[in-house]
């Protein structure tokens, strides 16, 4: 091979084997390296077979001082494209985290200083800045996180009125939301926030005509989102759910709105609010949803006398006396043992006392005095 490479046999005088580009540096240095392995006086530094023979005769080129050169030179390239393709990506999660945890800080602090401001009674414009402080977080910060959603409706919840302007914002909020809400949250906390929500029409809401029942009428729809939402309440916080539902969509409402085109029957209107009174199914964590929870039964139940117990256009009786006052006590008894026993009751007890206990107990009162036989749907307003 070395001869027909050369043209010089090293056979013969002056028996000579140079390396081949040395006769001609055209040659290939693959082809050099190849020959001078086969031609190495130690036959271990030889090939050892034909066929790894003739893969390298085939591949010859690859062996090339310029090729591996070429190589060389694309390694190191790609080595360090390489490397700053990871430098930039490091740099750019280590500045989305700081940009996440930036973000984080500010909306926590805005949280803060809204939740630091909000408290039961607090004036107006304290409550203007802490819902600046809420607006803030959910429209330039996260409108995904619902953490400021649920603090905005606490405050707005802190007068015990949900108005109608305050109903808007946050509806509106919601709705532009929903999806990123649900998906961040969970169908546990929005259906939390859902219910918080139901619970604040139901009971507190103010429209801006002023008409009786709107706010409850409207709550059924979130009450809804709440009992299809697929998530599984406590039996109690479920049971009660399902009753104000049942309520807020069957109902004629006390206020005497007319053309309603569902009457519901008195008797199980009756036996609906008599278990909203069991303490298993009106306790909740939050003290306030429980107190307006007997403030309205207290009031449903005084003023129904001429529209449900006793009508006043009808010779029927609903209930008698005695089960008209048995049901008054009780629900006294329960206010009386949250006074009591409740802790949140002691730490609030001037706002409860004057927006819940004092109107219960009126209601109380007037109905253990004058029992079933008044028609008393005209002299008590709705207790808020």
């Amino acid at each position: 091979m070395y001869h027909l490479v050369t043209g010089h046999n090293p056979s013969v005088y002056p028996y000579e084997m140079r390396p081949i580009r040395q006769w001609n540096p055209a040659l290939s240095s693959g082809l050099e390296r190849i020959i001078l392995k086969c031609t190495q006086r130690n036959p271990d530094d030889r090939y050892q077979s034909c066929a790894e023979l003739l893969y390298d005769l085939d591949h010859y080129s690859d062996l090339d001082i310029e090729n591996e050169r070429r190589q060389k030179i694309k390694w190191k390239l790609f080595i360090t494209s390489l490397i700053l393709t990871l430098v930039m990506t490091l740099g750019a999660v280590g500045f989305n985290i700081a940009a996440s945890s930036a973000m984080s800080n500010t909306y926590n602090s805005l949280i803060n200083k809204a939740k630091n401001i909000a408290a039961p009674g607090i004036n107006e414009t304290a409550k203007k800045e802490a819902e600046s402080y809420y607006l803030q977080a959910i429209n330039d910060i996260d409108p995904t996180n619902i953490e400021a959603y649920i603090g905005l409706l606490d405050l707005y919840r802190n007068d015990d009125k949900l108005a109608a302007e305050e109903y808007s914002t946050v509806q509106d909020l919601e709705f532009n939301n929903r999806d990123q809400l649900k998906a961040r949250a969970g169908d546990k906390y929005y259906t939390d926030f859902a219910l918080s929500l139901a619970d604040d029409l139901f009971f507190s809401y103010e429209s801006r005509s002023n008409t009786g029942g709107a706010g409850i009428d409207i709550s059924a729809t979130w009450y809804e989102t709440v009992l299809n939402s697929g998530v599984k309440l406590p039996e109690s916080k479920q049971k009660k759910t399902e009753i104000l539902y049942n309520i807020a969509t069957k109902r004629r409402i006390i206020s005497k709105i007319k053309g309603s085109e569902i009457e519901y029957d008195s008797k199980q209107y009756w036996d609906d609010l008599v278990k909203l009174i069991d303490p298993n199914v009106a306790s909740d964590s939050n003290i306030l949803v429980t107190m307006r929870l007997y403030r309205f039964i207290a009031w449903q139940m005084y003023n129904g006398v001429g529209d449900y117990w006793k009508p006043s256009n009808s010779n029927t009786q609903i209930i008698d006396d005695k089960t008209y006052k048995d049901a008054f006590q009780s629900l006294m008894n329960n206010v009386n043992d949250i006074k009591q026993n409740n802790r949140e009751y002691s730490a609030n007890r001037e706002m409860l006392e004057s927006n819940y206990t004092q109107k219960i107990e009126n209601f109380y009162n007037k109905a253990m005095k004058e029992g079933i036989g008044t028609d008393n749907s005209s002299q008590e307003g709705s207790g808020k």
